[in-house]
């Protein structure tokens, strides 16, 4: 009989060496002798979901999510929504990440992913209080800093906003910030601010871009 963990972590190691035919030949090996497997179906349903096969990579996330351990069922939920985001059916993902948030409610990838998620759906209560909850879990992250910090601004707490992204950019530069940082002060009135920080953030552009030298 196969060892199926044995293949699942050869075909992880084909997978992050970019051979995905390889790791998939690898976990349908270990799947044919355990079917129930929650982690080789989910890494089979990445590789299906990066190969443009959608009905099949949420069918194999589905099924990984019923024999999962709950850590398991948070990951391949974090899958699963962005499996629904990429086909256009938000409330299908905005279920799949509350479900994964469910599981693992410590996950601060989860908060942020139904926060962002949330977000694009219009529910901004409830993407921010995803958010707060994300960077309460993962202080140190700027991208879920600027998550709350963009929340913030479409409800009016602006102040906050800046404060937000002004603790965050201590810890380093990064576009999005800045230009939610720029919102923010813009609407706070004090424009001159807003101006600079608008200015480092095209300073910025430029570099990554290779204007600048």
């Amino acid at each position: 009989m196969e060892d199926v963990e044995r293949l699942f972590f050869e075909a992880a190691d084909l997978f992050q060496a970019r051979d995905a035919p390889g790791a998939e030949a690898l976990l349908r090996r270990g799947l044919a002798a355990s079917p129930e497997h929650a982690p080789s179906l989910s890494l089979l349903g990445l590789i299906a979901g990066r190969a443009g096969r959608d009905v099949e990579c949420v069918a194999l996330l589905e099924r990984a999510i019923t024999h999962a351990t709950p850590a398991q069922a948070a990951a391949a939920g974090l899958w699963l929504g962005a499996a629904h985001r990429r086909a256009g059916r938000p409330l299908e993902a905005i279920e799949a990440l509350r479900a994964a948030v469910a599981a693992d409610p410590g996950l601060a990838a989860a908060r942020g992913a139904v926060a962002s998620a949330l977000y694009a759906a219009g529910d901004i209560p409830a993407a921010a209080d995803h958010a707060e909850r994300a960077v309460a879990l993962a202080p140190g992250d700027p991208g879920f800093a600027g998550d709350l910090a963009v929340a913030r601004n479409a409800q009016g707490r602006c102040a906050e906003a800046a404060e937000l992204c002004r603790t965050a950019l201590a810890a380093g530069e990064e576009p999005e910030l800045l230009n939610t940082l720029g919102v923010a002060l813009r609407e706070l009135g004090d424009l001159a601010a807003a101006g600079q920080d608008l200015q480092r953030l095209d300073v910025r552009r430029a570099a990554v871009s290779g204007g600048y030298r």
